[in-house]
């Protein structure tokens, strides 16, 4: 059971996750991106592809919160897995 959080650039993500980011900001492919997986499975996506008047963590950043509490609860429950 993992839990994994990586950064990567545009070109890493397949044609799938590409097609799907938002195109905002300066542009997809020049953003970078956080992959959140939990056990290989992608959880989340997201990029710092923002307009500047969104670029606080009351706006486009408030994902980050519920991401945080999310690896919380998954990890307390692969914990409780390896346990039992």
């Amino acid at each position: 059971m993992s839990y994994e959080a990586t950064m990567c650039d545009y070109d890493d993500l397949n044609k799938e996750q590409q097609n799907s980011q938002p195109n905002n900001g300066s542009g997809k492919e020049y953003a970078s991106y956080i992959v959140i997986k939990h056990n290989g499975e992608i959880l989340q996506i997201k990029s710092d592809a923002v307009e500047p008047e969104d670029a606080s963590f009351c706006r486009d950043f408030s994902w980050i919160v519920d991401a945080l509490e999310q690896a919380y609860e998954l990890g307390l429950s692969d914990a409780t897995k390896k346990e039992a």
